[in-house]
């Protein structure tokens, strides 16, 4: 057991680590919070025109886990994202699975780009929806998670993420989900089929605006996270290791 000084030293830096992760958590979730506020005045309610997602984006589709399920993951490569890292809003870091450049390959098809919408189609998380980080590129998506890639780019990316995660949205698509006879499961011909208002250009444009310049700060902040959460790591290793 190490000295008790060394271990009051140990448990008050790792207190300021927490207590600074859990700052930076805050204000992410303000962020989203203010998002949502901002999406709501400027859409909810308002007699848009709609469209199908098919008429939207240019790629619709899901992916496939590789031979050998999670024994032929790997600790670095090329990101294989599971619905355990999409979540409403945000992308979830933790447990994500890497592949090699053969497993990428068989996924070809499912290879995600810069401003995908990836939005969970399967099990307890169906309907979750966030954008793809920039920092987990080269990646592929399992057959749990669809990708979605919108004509037009960035800005109409935050609108689509914002809106299917929005709660009357959200209600629609757990209902598809729900509809099924074996399991939660939404298909590709039903996304594809799927509607949903469509502003003008120009008010998209405004709001994916406002939502990059969010979502460049709440990307520091999680880049932030993860380092405090190793350096907490090996703060207590190496005091477990004396």
């Amino acid at each position: 057991v190490p000295p008790m000084d060394e271990q009051r030293k140990a448990v008050n830096s790792s207190k300021v680590i927490t207590e600074r992760i859990e700052l930076k958590r805050r204000i992410n979730d303000n962020l989203v919070e203010t998002l949502k506020t901002i999406y709501r005045d400027s859409f909810a309610g308002k007699p848009f025109e709609t469209k199908s997602l098919v008429d939207l984006c240019s790629k619709i589709g899901s992916g496939a886990t590789p031979r050998g399920g999670k024994e032929s993951y790997h600790n670095e490569g090329i990101s294989l994202i599971r619905s355990t890292n999409v979540h409403d809003y945000v992308f979830s870091y933790s447990d994500l699975a890497f592949i090699d450049k053969t497993q990428a390959d068989a996924l070809s098809n499912v290879t995600v780009q810069t401003n995908d919408v990836l939005f969970n189609i399967t099990g307890v998380s169906i309907a979750r929806c966030c954008i793809v980080p920039p920092d987990v590129l080269p990646a592929r998506v399992n057959q749990h998670v669809m990708i979605l890639r919108p004509y037009l780019g960035e800005y109409m990316s935050y609108y689509l993420m914002f809106t299917l995660c929005d709660s009357k949205y959200k209600s629609l698509l757990l209902g598809i989900g729900q509809s099924g006879s074996t399991r939660e499961a939404i298909n590709k011909q039903e996304m594809e089929a799927f509607t949903i208002p469509v502003p003008a250009i120009s008010e998209i444009n405004a709001f994916g605006t406002k939502a990059a310049t969010s979502y460049s700060q709440i990307r520091n902040n999680d880049r932030e996270i993860a380092v405090l959460l190793e350096l907490q790591r090996i703060l207590l290793s190496q005091l477990s290791s004396r």
